[in-house]
């Protein structure tokens, strides 16, 4: 089919993380397969074992990320999030999806994530919150701080 009559159902190749943190040099093929072990043995994240490991940066992981999927990464360190913005989430949910409500143009709120991809969590916080949600790739680990700091958990 030609995708420019059928622009929904032109799907991008998108890399797997590992081979996009290989071609930018970010780790080693070692490292790489010590983490896709790991994650063969006990589940999880490839870039969180990836972290957790200290092969790699969460900083370095995130804008690896982005890059791989054209998502926008925003360091929640550099960015001031309003009490109005705030109060269109729950400390519960942002806690629970490890996400915080970052901006919102009209019916449209912007959250940072720490799993963007998780459709079923956005999904979940549009019923919730009644708006369309955009999601941007967030740090966990700044994301946790920010959640405790704003909500005051």
């Amino acid at each position: 089919m030609d995708n420019e009559k059928h622009p929904q159902r032109f799907i991008p190749k998108i890399s797997l993380i590992g081979q996009v943190l290989l071609k930018k040099k970010l780790i080693s093929e070692e490292q790489l397969k010590d983490a896709l072990s790991e994650q063969k043995e006990n589940g999880g994240l490839l870039g969180d074992i990836l972290i957790q490991k200290g092969f790699i940066s969460e900083d370095k992981m995130c804008q690896a990320l982005a890059s791989q999927s054209d998502l926008c990464y925003i360091p929640l360190e550099r960015y001031k999030v309003s009490k109005d913005i705030l109060k269109l989430m729950s400390a519960d949910i942002s806690d629970e999806y490890c996400c915080l409500p970052i901006d919102k143009i009209g019916d449209v709120l912007t959250i940072s994530m720490a799993d963007p991809f998780n459709q079923k969590a956005i999904n979940m916080i549009e019923t919730i919150i009644h708006c369309k949600v955009v999601s941007v790739i967030g740090a966990k680990t700044q994301i946790e701080k920010m959640i405790k700091l704003y909500y005051q958990i």
